[in-house]
């Protein structure tokens, strides 16, 4: 009669198998329908490189998981099993589960503003058994903005590569009320993503956009002067590094991400662009956290050209500057706010957990930050040296409600201290949803 086979945890082997030597004889995949081979092999074949048993243990460990990442099987489970002829060979069987060929779905989404949008999506997964993704999605707000896009990507499949290409098309309307227009964006881009060391991410994107310019009935001639049609051509180059447990709301952990972007390779919009982004939360005694980040946005218009409201820094709102009105710091023609070719952001909050700890906090902060208007002959150190010039300050205490990875929710009690006459100042109760907050 033959026995029944005793199956341990990974963690068990590896403890007490460090020294083992190790021979793989095969591996064999169960589940497999539509993914193609010659994939399959470029994800595995490092594990017969595996001299001994723990090390065998954590690559299938490392291999199982980027099987998952680059979109090959939705769910994949390793087994390691003894050989028959050696009691020193092994063999390695993967459980896996493909993702579904085709999904629908709706969800219901809140943009920085607040506005609340309701999504329709359509995706094909692994589209020609290589891990490609082919989706669309067409979103509609309740303010009356909306997007349609398409697009593909494709992993470089490979012993632990992180990287990807995509392309994607679309067409989307955005209002700006407190600019008084209304945006239509027709575009293109390309992206390049990787990571190295670790967790150090890397993007170079191209970007290619129509872009038409609308303003509202009454609007100022400063706003009416961008009115019409340009043509956008930039490349941007992103370098981050993200260790936050939760980027909606951080308690532990840090970000920092610095974006560059050049437009003028063709076309009639010129600039270059500098953002740099740093977040770092920590935990305190008796259960706080504090928590702060930084924001500062360059943008500099190209010799000749005119930097145009669709491409300038803006600042203010319940998810940055609180206090004050969404984008209405700086400098105001009539009542539309024209931006600036720079804006800086600072903020500092202390997060304590409520009931449920992991959804509902209590929050008190201090935010600082300023716009400085456009000027196209001012340098970067011009504006840097003009950066402590009338800093918008305000404090206040509020709740904090996190509904997992899909939106916070913020509730404040804001106090500005330090102001404008040109600013959009809103003392008092401020409600702000959205996916991303300083």
């Amino acid at each position: 009669m033959q026995s029944e086979k005793i199956y341990y945890r990974a963690d068990i082997i590896r403890e007490k198998s460090a020294d083992t030597p190790t021979q793989l004889e095969y591996v064999e995949f169960q589940g497999v329908r539509t993914t193609k081979y010659d994939a399959l092999v470029k994800e595995i074949a490092e594990l017969f490189k595996s001299q001994t048993l723990k090390e065998l243990v954590v690559n299938c460990d490392l291999a199982a998981r980027h099987l998952e990442y680059v979109g090959l099987f939705q769910k994949v489970i390793p087994i390691i099993d003894i050989a028959e002829a050696n009691p020193n060979s092994y063999t390695v069987e993967f459980k896996v589960k493909e993702p579904r060929q085709f999904r629908l779905g709706a969800n219901v989404s809140v943009a920085n503003d607040g506005e609340a949008s309701a999504s329709c999506t359509a995706d094909k997964a692994s589209l020609f058994g290589r891990g490609e993704g082919l989706a669309s999605a067409y979103t509609h707000g309740v303010r009356g903005n909306h997007m349609f896009n398409i697009g593909l990507t494709k992993p470089f499949l490979g012993w632990q590569r992180y990287a990807n290409v995509g392309a994607y098309v679309y067409r989307g309307f955005s209002s700006h009320p407190w600019s008084n227009f209304d945006a239509t964006d027709t575009g293109v881009s390309a992206e390049l993503n990787w990571r190295s060391f670790g967790k150090l991410q890397h993007m170079i994107k191209w970007n290619g956009a129509w872009r038409q310019l609308e303003p509202e009935k009454g609007a100022a001639f400063a706003i009416r002067e961008h009115a019409g049609h340009t043509l956008k051509s930039s490349i941007e180059n992103v370098v981050a590094y993200d260790t936050r447990n939760s980027p909606n709301l951080t308690t532990k952990g840090m970000l920092a991400r610095l974006t560059q972007e050049y437009a003028g390779v063709f076309g009639d919009v010129g600039f270059i662009r500098h953002q740099l982004d740093v977040q770092a939360a920590a935990g305190l005694p008796l259960g706080l956290v504090l928590s702060s980040g930084l924001c500062v946005n360059f943008v500099k218009p190209l010799r000749g050209r005119t930097l145009h409201l669709l491409d300038r820094a803006y600042l203010g709102g319940p998810a940055n500057l609180r206090g004050f009105g969404h984008n209405a710091i700086g400098p105001r023609a009539d009542d539309s706010y024209m931006g600036g070719m720079a804006s800086w952001a600072w903020g500092v909050h202390l997060y304590r957990p409520l009931i449920p700890a992991h959804m509902l906090f209590a929050h008190a902060f201090a935010v600082v930050g300023s716009v400085h208007g456009v000027k196209h002959d001012a340098s970067f150190f011009d504006v840097l040296r003009r950066f402590g010039d009338l800093p918008r300050t305000s404090v206040g205490v509020g709740v904090a409600v996190k509904i997992g990875e899909v939106a916070r929710l913020e509730l404040n009690y804001a106090v500005p201290i330090r102001y404008s006459t040109t600013d959009r100042v809103v003392p008092g109760f401020q409600f702000g949803v959205g996916v991303s907050f300083l």
